[in-house]
């Protein structure tokens, strides 16, 4: 009898052991799947602006979407006024194809030509040169281009700024991107908006 106790308790033992491993495992998987929700609800939540988007195929290019309820003819005509979004010292044009233009930071300056462009609809400035003072490669921005697409949705206008061959393994992507952050994700939307930029801020 003494025998049949012990093995008895012995199998309870084992028994309540391996339903509290099996609540223990329901608890973690449930607190996971709670942290993994709430981390899909988190992206969502993220705006738009500083994205980085891209595929397994293609360099991670910088980009940048907004949205304003001005018209899209009026948006599209106001990217084209850099001074007053991004540079007061912008010469030359950028209003056409074979235009081109430079924006002077004073040691720092890059020069686009516009290479695409479809009224209202996209326009794209490729870098012919330029010198980024502050790091090494003071010419990397050279070949790349910022292409801008705008679509209407109802009432609004969505603007997206794509910086090809910007990408999380240039020299200057971080100083890069907060600069592409506040010029088209503040400055230029306070002029859709305000009907007045915020160039030379950064």
């Amino acid at each position: 009898m003494t025998d049949a106790i012990s093995r008895f308790a012995v199998g309870a033992g084992s028994h309540n052991a391996a339903v509290g491993a099996a609540r223990r495992d329901n608890a973690q998987e449930g607190e996971t799947m709670t942290r993994a929700r709430t981390r899909n609800a988190s992206r969502k939540a993220r705006p738009v602006v500083g994205n980085v988007e891209g595929t397994a195929k293609s360099p991670q290019n910088y980009q940048s979407s907004i949205q304003t309820n001005v018209a899209h003819e009026q948006a599209f005509a106001e990217i084209g006024r850099v001074a007053k979004w991004w540079n007061k010292r912008v010469t030359g044009s950028s209003e056409k194809i074979g235009d081109r233009f430079k924006v002077d930071f004073g040691p720092t300056w890059v020069e686009f030509r516009v290479v695409e462009s479809v009224a209202n609809q996209k326009i794209v400035w490729e870098v012919t040169d330029c010198y980024l003072h502050w790091i090494h490669d003071k010419t990397e921005w050279t070949g790349t281009k910022i292409v801008w697409e705008l679509e209407q949705a109802n009432a609004y206008t969505k603007v997206t700024m794509t910086h090809v061959g910007l990408t999380p393994a240039a020299e200057c992507f971080d100083a890069c991107e907060a600069g592409w952050n506040f010029y088209v994700g503040e400055s230029l939307l306070k002029l859709f908006t305000e009907g007045r930029g915020m160039p030379d801020r950064m």
